[in-house]
């Protein structure tokens, strides 16, 4: 039975971004290796890091010119839940509810990635 994110010895990697999903993984594979086997299907997992990545609008107002228009902004939610009873081991932030917000692509997924698996890593010890 997993209690705890020290319980967890393999992870699979659930990602509403495929790109995004990618990162996390080699993250995970690169920070966490000697903790964390990643997995190919939740079915082989000990626990879920599921990354939700949602595009908002409206994040606030910018002006190009004489242009006003709305800027784009990401909201992304890291949490790990426990594979069989779906019970909620950590959520990014150490138990911060409140997603990490910007504007992700390119380098800047790989960048988000990192962060996630950083504070994964440091709530396990």
């Amino acid at each position: 039975m997993i209690r705890t994110l020290a319980d967890i010895r393999t992870i699979f990697i659930q990602a509403s971004d495929a790109e995004l999903g990618h990162d996390v993984a080699e993250e995970v594979r690169r920070q966490m290796g000697s903790l964390y086997r990643v997995v190919s299907s939740a079915a082989e997992a000990d626990a879920i890091l599921r990354v939700t990545l949602q595009a908002q609008q409206g994040g606030g107002l910018s002006n190009v010119g004489r242009v006003l228009s709305m800027k784009n902004r990401s909201e992304v939610q890291a949490e790990v839940v426990d594979a069989r009873s779906a019970r909620m081991l950590w959520r990014q932030g150490a138990g911060d509810k409140q997603p990490i917000v910007g504007v992700f692509h390119g380098d800047a997924l790989k960048r988000l990635a990192e962060r996630i698996v950083k504070e994964l890593r440091q709530s396990v010890h």
